[in-house]
């Protein structure tokens, strides 16, 4: 499987209910504060955080007692939270640095790392030298290129014969004929196969 989406917070919106900004302000304020050293010395504080957290949670006045104002001054407190987490959150990203456990620890909501089965990609090899044994010959290859395994097969008069499979980029190939031979070696990723190589490799 292969990465696709670059990792990337989620932030409240400015529809989102004040009740839910200061659920995801206070996860914040415990991941971070819990992490000081994954995240030092923020800016915004977490102090200015957990102040507006607290300014919210005080304008979010009861059901009965609210008006246009108090829903003004509602919305205005929390989009104050909302624009302390938006620099944050770019701060937790940067100390971060793509990694996607340590930006979790920071309590923000990350976005869903999503996979694709991708083939597996072109790749080279070359013949190294002729193997330990009679009738085998050692092989490199130069570049992983996304297979998980590497088959290897023998061309026999006008036939491709299969000889082994392997999931390192060297290794030695037993069961060849004495003097030069052709080989192709294609590589896998589940059912998916990569371009195929031939090389010419020497046994004794």
């Amino acid at each position: 499987m292969a990465k696709i989406k670059k990792l990337a917070i989620i932030l409240p919106e400015e529809r989102t209910s004040a009740a839910d900004v200061v659920t995801y302000g206070k996860a914040v304020l415990a991941g971070m504060g819990a992490h000081t050293e994954l995240f030092p010395e923020p800016v915004p504080t977490l102090k200015e955080l957990d102040d507006a957290i607290k300014a919210l949670v005080a304008a979010d006045v009861p059901e009965g007692d609210r008006s246009p104002n108090t829903d003004l001054v509602l919305q205005e407190k929390k989009m104050v939270v909302i624009g302390i987490l938006e620099p944050l959150s770019r701060f937790v990203l940067l100390k971060a640095n793509g990694d996607r456990t340590t930006a979790a620890k920071s309590g923000f909501k990350l976005n869903v790392e999503e996979t694709v089965n991708k083939a597996p990609g072109e790749f080279s090899a070359k013949f190294v030298r002729t193997g330990p044994a009679d009738g085998s010959a050692t092989v490199r290859i130069e570049e992983r290129a996304g297979c998980a395994l590497f088959i290897v097969e023998l061309k026999v008069e006008e036939k491709w014969v299969m000889m082994d499979a392997f999931n390192t980029l060297l290794f030695t190939v037993e069961g060849l004929p004495s003097g030069s031979s052709v080989l192709r070696i294609y590589g896998k990723k589940g059912v998916k196969k990569s371009p195929a190589v031939e090389i010419v490799v020497k046994a004794v």
